[in-house]
């Protein structure tokens, strides 16, 4: 029996060092607990309204970003450009010129991003250009989709700079002159608003 008592008082120590550890009162510092790693949240790009494409930008506006003195001109409408957008889509082009210039603007709104590339053509084409004339560039740092293009035209050398925000899209060509492309960038950002 005296083997037995030796046991017990072996046994309970073990058992209340198992339960203490159990409870975390022991004296060694607690295990690490994973923390989770923050997720970012995604953020919706804002929707912008879309473009008035009922009105042409007044002249003025072109003129800041273009160091120019353009006078309105005229409406202008391209039955090419017009067959090819989608339903709903609003769209007005506008034409301004002045001695030895030349600038049109496409407004469009309510247009799939899918459709960019598909519509440079018929973009290049309410120009009266074809791509065919033109070296296109890609532009980053404008729009969620840009590119520029170099021509020579029946208005001399000039520049088109071609750009899509969210269903918005801007088309500026500048003719005659000498457009830059930081200039073009400075009126298309003017004019999506």
């Amino acid at each position: 029996m005296s083997g037995q008592r030796s046991l017990m008082p072996l046994l309970l120590a073990v058992t209340g060092m198992a339960a203490i550890a159990a409870c975390g009162g022991s004296s060694s510092p607690p295990a690490a607990t994973p923390t989770p790693t923050p997720v970012a949240t995604p953020t919706p790009t804002p929707t912008a309204a879309p473009l008035d494409t009922a009105t042409c930008p007044p002249a003025s506006t072109l003129n800041a970003a273009l160091s120019s003195n353009l006078q309105f001109h005229q409406t202008l409408t391209s039955a090419k450009l017009v067959a090819t957008l989608p339903s709903g889509a609003g769209h007005i082009g506008c034409e301004y010129t002045s001695t030895g210039q030349r600038a049109l603007v496409i407004l469009l709104n309510n247009m799939p991003i899918s459709l960019f590339v598909a519509e440079e053509v018929d973009v290049a084409d309410a120009f009266g250009l074809s791509l065919s004339q033109m070296q296109p560039v890609a532009v980053t740092g404008i729009g969620d989709e840009a590119s520029s293009f170099t021509y020579s035209g029946p208005d001399g050398a000039g520049m088109i700079l071609d750009v899509q925000e969210g269903t918005n899209r801007v088309a500026v060509l500048v003719g005659g002159g000498s457009p830059t492309l930081a200039e073009l960038e400075s009126l298309v950002t003017q004019l999506m608003g």
